[in-house]
């Protein structure tokens, strides 16, 4: 038995009933995907990589003769259900099931999938392991246990943060070599520490990568994203010109050293695979005489800082804090624990914030409107900044990502702290235990672990 513990953002196992990041990547555990990955899309359930067609918004799927966990065949009808609970849910926000328009059952393996424009990145990302939203196929069910077809079964939840996990046969990602999953959701990154410490956790998602080293473990280090320092575009930072004080009077430089110790110089980008913007550089430079005019535009305004406390965040954000309460700013913090982050009541979600930190995964294909475009505000939708800028808007509509990129860097939409990076705890027990490719849930490779 291997023991896992998770520390996501939800309190379920179901990605779609519970939408909050780290759900999907547990999910593939015992989920597979329309396709794989392997440098590239590969068929999984999936007889072959689908046809397309009109222009490239029409895709023509047929299914392998595959049996869910509890032994009802896979069918086109399942697809049609698994696309109808993400496109009602936070997820659906997203690419690439917010440009489905309808799936068509066109047999009891065969179904198209009818885009409303073409979308580059679709095949890999349509419930496949590759993207920033990465959802295996589930039958999922109010009260029940989700079902899947993946290397793990689940058959029992133990408690309302634990679940039994049993090797199933069947999956097209192979057979395990472990026989069970113990997994618990801890809530906790100390606890999900010392449990890795004193070996009563096989492997531990993600732990901070601020704890110590110890021999009773390794860590795998992966980057999943770039972490950007948000404004609330509905409160006092609405204007750009508050936005840049704001850039000039707090050190960017500094606050993202804070965040990240091991950084050594600006970073002005929001992706992964993009070198420095020099516009956006200008904007971020400090310039302390700045201070007097963010002193006179946030007069009379109390700035909400959401922070995590025992993290980094918490460091970077408290310089923050420091620099605005010497300007005589009233300031409060808000203290919110890793798990109520992403959750209905929290500050990203109700908009109650005025700065926040939030990572997104902006690589070949940055999906750019589910986080920025005036239709996808928060609470429903994944802008957690509010923000809606008509040039913005135009450029995200025709697709136009490099002037929507421009628009943001120009406007100062947000701040870039660091790439996004967590910790992999892989205790001594566990061998074959690789680090996942960029964009890629870590649970991917589950059918090659075992207990050394």
């Amino acid at each position: 038995m291997l023991r896992l513990s998770a520390l996501p953002a939800g309190h379920d196992i179901d990605p779609y009933r519970d939408p909050e990041r780290g759900i999907d990547e547990i999910a593939w555990l015992y989920g597979d995907g329309l396709v794989g990955w392997a440098n590239g899309p590969v068929p999984m359930l999936a007889a072959e990589l689908p046809s397309a067609s009109a222009g490239g918004t029409r895709y023509r799927y047929r299914l392998r003769p595959l049996r869910w966990h509890d032994g009802e065949p896979v069918r086109s009808s399942d697809v049609a259900a698994a696309f109808a609970a993400v496109r009602d849910g936070f997820w659906g926000t997203f690419e690439p099931y917010r440009s489905v328009s309808e799936i068509v059952v066109t047999g009891d393996r065969a179904f198209d999938v009818v885009l409303r424009e073409p979308n580059r990145g679709f095949v890999r990302s349509f419930f496949g392991p590759y993207g920033g939203v990465a959802l295996p196929l589930l039958r999922s069910a109010a009260g029940a246990l989700p079902v899947g077809t993946g290397p793990f079964a689940v058959r029992e939840r133990l408690d309302v943060s634990r679940w039994r996990l049993e090797r199933a046969g069947g999956s097209p990602r192979g057979t395990a070599r472990i026989d069970r999953i113990d997994l618990q959701f801890l809530y906790s990154r100390e606890t999900e520490f010392v449990t890795l410490l004193t070996g009563e956790t096989d492997v531990a998602l993600p732990i901070p990568g601020r704890f110590p080293a110890s021999p009773s473990f390794r860590r795998l280090r992966r980057t999943n994203g770039t972490t950007l320092m948000l404004f609330n575009a509905a409160g006092p930072f609405g204007d750009f010109e508050t936005r840049s004080a704001f850039a000039k009077t707090v050190n960017v430089a500094a606050i993202q050293r804070a965040y990240d110790p091991a950084r050594a110089a600006l970073l002005a980008s929001f992706r992964l695979d993009g070198s420095n913007d020099e516009r956006l550089a200008r904007l971020l430079a400090y310039d302390p005489s700045a201070a007097a005019e963010l002193r006179r535009r946030l007069s009379g305004h109390e700035v909400r800082i959401v922070t995590l406390p025992g993290t980094t965040v918490d460091v970077a954000m408290g310089l923050v804090r420091q620099t605005l309460a010497g300007l005589d700013i009233s300031v409060r913090m808000l203290a919110t624990p890793y798990n109520g982050l992403y959750g209905p009541a929290s500050p990203l979600r109700t908009g109650d914030f005025d700065l926040a930190l939030n990572s997104y995964a902006y690589a070949d294909e940055a999906d750019l409107a589910a986080d920025w475009s005036c239709g996808t505000r928060a609470p429903a939708g994944g802008n957690f900044a509010r923000w809606c800028d008509p040039a913005v808007e135009a450029a995200i509509r025709r697709g136009d990502r490099e002037g929507a990129f421009r628009g943001l860097y120009d406007r100062l939409a947000a701040i870039p702290m660091s790439r996004a990076y967590e910790d992999i705890g892989v205790g001594a027990r566990v061998c074959d235990f690789r680090a996942p490719p960029l964009l890629v849930p870590a649970t991917y490779s589950c059918p090659s672990w075992r207990l050394c």
